[in-house]
């Protein structure tokens, strides 16, 4: 679906700095399609038949932004790094676990490459921090979030809540004007 998407994003995109991106997404999109091919006719398995040109209408008129093109990237992206992080783990053959590093590191570099773009734009958002609050002692915060959790899985805890939480936002709104 992803070499689909990226086709048509290629055909409608304006912007001369989000082109090359997409144009980068399309190149690992077709790689990815050829290794897990070759992988699949390896282990003598049938390689499915999944979307094709005939899906998609490339002369379709104009459904989105450059912006969101750009954003739609990351997100899948972001989506990527973490599906590629958990399938190493997961896979036994250490061709399947090499690819998926390669994989990673790709998708880092493409990541990478969204982002530096994205800090060039007028809407974009940067990733909030957390103040520290000397004056208040840490029970405080734990009288919040994470209460079952022993002292020193805490921070994680609440960490993790954060970024799920920041997440959600950028999901929604990041994209956004």
């Amino acid at each position: 679906m992803a070499v689909c998407v990226y086709k048509y994003f290629l055909k409608i995109v304006e912007d001369k700095e989000i082109k090359p991106i997409l144009e980068y997404a399309l190149q690992l999109a077709e790689s990815h399609i050829s290794q897990i091919s070759e992988f699949l006719k390896n282990a003598n398995y049938q390689v499915p038949i999944g979307f094709t040109e005939s899906d998609v209408n490339l002369n379709a008129p104009r459904l989105f932004s450059d912006h969101f093109l750009l954003f739609y990237s990351y997100i899948m992206t972001v989506h990527g790094v973490t599906a590629y992080s958990v399938a190493i783990t997961v896979a036994d053959r250490k061709d399947i676990q090499d690819y998926f590093f390669e994989c990673t590191a790709t998708s880092k570099e493409l990541l990478q490459k969204i982002v530096e773009l994205s800090k060039t734009l007028p809407n974009f958002s940067s990733v909030p921090t957390i103040p520290s609050f000397p004056f208040l002692p840490f029970n405080f915060y734990s009288l919040f979030f994470c209460r079952h959790y022993d002292s020193r899985n805490r921070i994680s805890c609440i960490t993790r809540k954060i970024f799920h939480k920041l997440t959600n936002i950028f999901d929604h709104f990041r994209g956004s004007k």
